[in-house]
């Protein structure tokens, strides 16, 4: 009777034993490698950069596990399953406060083929807590045919004031239709990004700040009517003075980008201001008539330039153990073949020095980026994360200037 009792015994205790090592393997072999998360990430960046993950990993059986968001979570359980993950990948604006402290400082290994603008996007207080992945860039385009009359059409126009001039000649001596200046203003951040480069462009760097830092503090709604916030306010006059008198299209904060490629398509626009990104999606057609650069300072702006040039950042969360295939996937990111992956894939421009760029566009862009004095965020980023916010404020803007 002892025996068989004994018997039972070790059979459970072994039956327990196997159980718990069989929790144990599939509990250690369903756990990811690594997790990434894409906060708002354009399609085609989420699978170029989930390539070069794939291609990092030693091992067929490592698992990638990749998380979607559609904002910065401010929820304490969003925020909590973000810090989950080991990588975040977002587009550029300020870092959010609640996140800054959970995040790895990156070391030089990883940005010496950074120029040091470029570098300087992803630095809190000139601690590195982000790395640039790609440029963007909110530009001036000018078709030109239409310009060829009034300026050589190769060299970009040094000041707004020549643009100004340009646009109005264009409109007076030109029979057929046209409209010196259009925007897609019907889009939320094309809007608030044509605001930001024209505040950087009038007042320099410091009223660009000082309009973001107020933001900060304040409900949307209440933007508009800071007596302090002169510069946001000085550049929406401007912008409804060049409606009234016919420099930008009377319906040009409701046109949408398919509208701008139209006029494009169409001849009717002399000057364009959208983003890189945008300026890709249009027609071979529409966008060889153009040529382009970035949006040039008003002859009394005296500062050194920061131009309006978002990047996409990548982020690692602190681990108190070292993620391998996180430091692989980092450094693979600035190898030549990495760039690669990242440019041909979202047609944007390399952010090392040493890449190779697709075309003359992208590499002006990384020029630009390289030779200012900061490249600033899109200012809709900027001011706000919350898509809601970003909206409340675009529709107040559009209803201040039908005014």
């Amino acid at each position: 009777m002892k025996k068989t009792n004994l018997l039972a015994t070790l059979i459970v205790l072994i039956s327990v034993i196997l159980i718990s090592s069989g929790v144990y393997l599939a509990v250690q072999f369903s756990k990811p490698a690594i997790r990434i998360s894409y906060i708002n990430l354009p399609q085609n960046l989420t699978v170029a950069f989930t390539k070069i993950a794939e291609n990092s990993k030693e091992s067929k059986k490592e698992h990638i596990e990749i998380l979607f968001f559609d904002t910065y979570p401010t929820k304490p359980k969003e925020l909590k399953r973000l810090l989950k993950s080991d990588l975040i990948l977002s587009k550029s604006g300020s870092i959010p406060e609640a996140l800054e402290a959970y995040l790895e400082e990156f070391n030089l290994d990883y940005t010496s083929t950074l120029p040091s603008t470029i570098r300087a996007m992803g630095q809190i207080n000139k601690k590195q807590k982000a790395l640039p992945l790609v440029l963007d860039h909110f530009e001036l385009a000018w078709n030109k045919k239409l310009i060829s009359p009034f300026a050589n059409p190769y060299e970009a126009p040094k000041s707004i004031e020549e643009i100004l001039r340009i646009g109005y000649l264009a409109k007076e001596n030109t029979t057929t239709p046209l409209y010196p200046f259009v925007c897609a203003g019907g889009d939320d951040e094309s809007l608030i990004n044509l605001i930001g480069v024209l505040i950087e462009a009038f007042f320099g760097e410091k009223a660009w700040i000082e309009t973001t830092q107020t933001a900060k503090t304040i409900d949307p709604k209440d933007l508009l009517s800071m007596p302090e916030n002169k510069a946001f306010l000085a550049t929406l006059n401007i912008l409804k003075e060049w409606r009234q008198t016919g420099f930008l299209h009377p319906e040009w904060f409701h046109m949408t980008k398919a509208d701008v490629e139209n006029f494009m398509e169409s001849n009717l626009a002399l000057f364009v201001s959208m983003c890189f990104s945008d300026h890709r999606k249009i027609s071979q057609k529409a966008i060889e008539r153009y040529e382009t650069s970035y949006m040039p300072a008003s002859i009394a702006m005296k500062e050194s330039r920061s131009l309006t040039i978002p990047s996409y950042l990548i982020m690692q969360i602190k681990t108190k153990k070292t993620n391998q295939l996180a430091n692989t996937i980092l450094k693979e990111i600035y190898t030549h073949e990495g760039q690669n992956i990242l440019t041909n894939a979202t047609s944007l421009a390399p952010t090392t020095s040493q890449a190779e760029t697709s075309d003359k566009q992208a590499s002006d862009v990384r020029l630009w980026a390289a030779a200012s004095n900061k490249a600033l965020p899109s200012l809709a980023s900027a001011l706000y994360k919350n898509p809601e916010d970003i909206s409340s404020l675009a529709k107040m803007i559009r209803d201040y200037l039908e005014q």
